[in-house]
């Protein structure tokens, strides 16, 4: 999951394996909360937290509005742990930019499954569109500031991932495609 993923580029991924393994569980907030690992402190304890926290912040005031220091008020860490995290704003931008497309949109692309009919698999790409929004209410502002800022990220992004069939926006499109030639639509 991307919480493990995102608290072992911190700790390492054989320390989160371990915490796995040892709890019982992939659930981060209850590794995080009990988990007595020999080297699992502080910074392992909030490298996660202070990521969502960057989440929200970018998605209340943009990437160029958005302070490292109120991410860590965010996050209720010292502002230095953040910058020791990420190294740089731009950096942690980055990172919750991958983090919301891999974990936010790639799943929309399951939702296009061939051999269904297009108003099955419209209902279910609107469904799960609308679950990823309530799931990740700080999305919404994140992406809007996004485009409102030149989509500068969003174009770097999606120039290198525009032609795979499982891109999200692509699959959409083929979907269609394929009910306009069946005259489904």
């Amino acid at each position: 999951s991307w919480p493990l993923a995102i608290t072992a580029y911190n700790h390492g991924a054989g320390g989160m394996r371990r915490a796995v393994r040892e709890m019982g569980t992939s659930d981060i907030e209850s590794i995080v909360r009990n988990y007595e690992g020999p080297a699992f402190g502080f910074a392992s304890r909030n490298f996660y937290v202070s990521f969502l926290a960057a989440l929200d912040v970018f998605g209340e005031h943009g990437r160029d509005g958005a302070r490292m220091r109120d991410i860590a008020r965010r996050a209720g860490i010292n502002p230095a742990l953040v910058h020791y995290y990420f190294r740089s704003k731009e950096r942690l931008y980055e990172e919750v930019f991958l983090y919301i497309l891999d974990t936010q949109f790639s799943p929309l692309s399951a939702s296009i499954e061939e051999g269904k009919d297009f108003a099955t698999q419209l209902r279910s790409f609107i469904r799960m569109y609308m679950d990823m929004l309530e799931r990740t209410p700080a999305l919404i502002g994140f992406m809007t500031r996004e485009l409102s800022n030149g989509a500068i990220k969003m174009h770097e992004h999606f120039s290198r991932v525009i032609d795979d069939p499982a891109f999200p926006p692509r699959a959409f499109l083929t979907a269609v495609e394929r009910a306009i030639r069946r005259r489904e639509i």
